[in-house]
């Protein structure tokens, strides 16, 4: 029983002494490899936005999907968008500068300044600064490739199912 409670001890002397989890990795910006692996269609899954009015357009979103492709320049991509929120639908394009690690682009009267976070394979999470004039905020969204979805509904409903 002592060889017990001495073993027990040690385990959490040594869990206590273990330092703390890095989290650089975690908000370090990804590029991939190969740039076309963010080309295509991406479904919105969920997100956040501060201040609370563009938290609150989020939560509105019935559904909403991106289409990034790439452009004859190297260092331009055209991102495309269809939400349906606030009972319509709005569609619509802007072309993106890429450069290093952030991507640019201006929204009527909003200026963005996004970057890729590294998350699942088939998914891009996306970190937005913005300024749209005199208010300045941040978005956090997640998007799947569309093919992914079903997976993820199908893992949602034979959990609830339990």
């Amino acid at each position: 029983m002592a060889a017990h409670a001495v073993v027990c001890l040690w385990a959490l002397a040594s869990l206590s002494a273990a330092s703390a989890p890095d989290c650089k990795d975690l908000v370090k910006p990804f590029v991939p490899d190969d740039p076309k692996l963010v080309f295509g269609k991406w479904v919105y899954v969920m997100g956040a936005g501060d201040p609370e009015p563009y938290h609150k357009a989020l939560e509105s979103l019935r559904s909403s999907w991106i289409d990034v492709s790439p452009t004859s320049d190297s260092q331009t991509v055209t991102l495309r968008w269809g939400d349906h929120c606030f009972d319509r639908c709005i569609f619509g394009e802007v072309n993106a500068t890429v450069s290093g690690l952030a991507t640019t682009f201006r929204k009527n009267l909003s200026e963005h300044k996004g970057h890729i976070l590294r998350t699942c394979s088939d998914c891009l999470l996306w970190t937005d600064t913005f300024r749209n004039g005199d208010v300045a905020g941040r978005f956090i969204l997640q998007f799947s490739q569309d093919k992914w979805i079903p997976r993820m509904w199908t893992f949602s409903r034979s959990k609830l199912a339990v």
